[in-house]
C-alpha cells in the first residue's frame, strides 16, 4: 500500500507515523505534503525543514497533497497539523479514495468531527483517529479479563495519564486554545479507556479543573472528571501537565462485583485481584503507535477491523467538551449536551 504524509507542521506526529509506515510489511511511504507552512517555523516545531523531513525518508516532496496523491498513486495518507485544518483536508483526502489516520483530535469542535465522519462514510475509506490506550499490553488484558466474566459484573473504571508539563514550542500551535487544548489530549485518553473498557457511552459528565503548574498558560494542567454510564457503570478520569520528573504515564483499574484488575504503565504491568488474592498477570513494553498504524493498513486491505473508527472517535470527542462545559459552568453535564454539537 502506498502511503503518503499530509502535513509536516507538528512537533511529533510526522516522524513518529512515518517510523512507524516504515515497519510495516506492505506498506511504503512514497511522498510528504507540507501544505505551504512557513518552512523556518516548520523547522523549529518538528525540529527538521520539510527538505530535511523528505530527504531522511527518500520521498518526494510536495506543497500540494492533491498533486501528491495523483502523482505517488497514494492509496493512504497520516494526516497531522493544526487541528482546525484536518476536517477539510482528511474530507479532501476521503474524496480522493485515501483511507485516512488523523492524529488526534481530528478536530476541535463536533461539526469538524462530523465532517470526517461523513466523508469517510460517503467515500467508503477507512479513517481512524489516535493515538490511544487500546494497543497497551495491560489494558487490553484487562478487556480480555473483564469480556470473559472474570471480575463478575462492571461496576467501575479508574483511568489516569499523566503527560509531563505544558512546555510546547513557544511558536508551537499546540499553544493556541483555538487547536483544542488539554481536553482532547489528555482526556482523549481516559474518555475513550473508560468508554471502551464499559462497553456503553457517557450519559452525564462533571468535572473539576485547575492550573496549578503552568502559570500564565490559557490552559488547565490538572483535570478530574466523572462519567456516569448507560450501563449504569461509574467512571472517573484524573489528567496531568503537572510533572517534571518521571512518573507513571497511564494507569486504569476496572472494578467488578466479583474483583478487580489494575493497571500501572510505568511498570508496563496488569494486576488481578481475586479470590486468591492480587497477581501480577501482564509485564512487558509495547510499541502501541506501531500496533495502531499495522492495523490501520490491515482494515484498509480488508484484513482487519480497524482499532477505533472516526465515528468512535467523534463519541468520544463529545465526552470531552461536555468534561470542559461542565468544568467552565461547575455542574453536571447531560450527554448529548455539549456546545457545538
Amino acid at each position: 500500500m502506498r502511503v503518503g504524509m499530509y502535513g509536516l507542521h507538528a512537533a511529533y506526529w510526522p516522524t513518529a507515523l512515518a517510523d512507524c509506515v516504515h515497519q510495516v510489511p506492505g506498506a511504503e511511504l512514497v511522498g510528504a505534503a507540507h501544505l505551504g507552512f512557513d518552512p523556518e517555523w516548520t523547522q523549529a516545531i518538528m525540529g527538521r525543514s520539510p527538505e530535511e523531513f523528505a530527504a531522511g525518508y527518500g520521498l518526494r516532496l510536495y506543497e500540494d497533497p492533491e498533486e501528491m496523491i495523483r502523482q505517488e498513486g497514494v492509496e493512504a495518507v497520516c494526516l497531522s497539523g493544526p487541528h482546525t485544518d484536518l476536517p477539510a483536508h482528511c474530507a479532501r483526502a476521503a474524496s480522493l479514495g485515501c483511507h485516512c489516520y488523523v492524529a488526534k483530535p481530528m478536530a476541535v469542535d463536533l461539526a469538524g468531527a462530523d465532517r470526517i465522519v461523513e466523508a469517510a462514510r460517503s467515500a467508503g475509506v477507512v479513517a481512524v483517529s489516535g493515538m490511544t490506550e487500546r494497543f497497551d499490553p495491560a489494558i487490553r488484558a484487562a478487556k480480555q479479563r473483564l469480556d470473559a466474566g472474570e471480575i463478575g459484573r462492571l461496576i467501575g473504571i479508574r483511568a489516569l495519564h499523566q503527560h509531563g508539563r505544558l512546555n510546547f514550542h513557544p511558536r508551537d500551535w499546540w499553544n493556541d486554545p483555538e487547536q483544542g487544548g488539554p481536553e482532547l489530549s489528555l482526556m482523549w485518553y481516559v474518555a475513550d479507556v473508560c468508554r471502551w473498557l464499559a462497553g456503553s457511552e457517557v450519559q452525564r459528565v462533571y468535572a473539576e479543573y485547575g492550573t496549578f503548574h503552568s502559570p500564565g498558560s490559557p490552559f488547565m494542567d490538572n483535570g478530574k472528571a466523572l462519567f456516569r454510564f448507560a450501563n449504569g457503570c461509574l467512571g472517573s478520569a484524573d489528567i496531568y501537565f503537572s510533572c517534571d520528573f518521571e512518573f507513571p504515564q497511564w494507569e486504569v483499574e476496572v472494578m467488578g462485583t466479583q474483583g478487580a484488575l489494575r493497571t500501572q504503565q510505568s511498570a508496563y504491568s496488569l494486576m488481578a485481584f481475586g479470590p486468591g488474592g492480587p497477581r501480577a498477570a501482564v509485564r512487558g513494553a509495547h510499541p502501541m503507535l506501531l500496533d495502531e498504524v499495522r492495523n490501520w493498513l490491515a482494515a484498509c486491505r480488508g484484513e482487519e477491523q480497524p482499532f477505533i473508527t472516526v465515528e468512535d472517535a467523534r463519541q468520544v470527542m463529545e465526552v470531552c467538551f461536555a468534561a470542559r462545559e461542565s468544568a467552565r459552568t461547575g455542574g453536571p453535564v447531560e450527554l448529548p449536551a455539549a456546545p457545538g454539537r
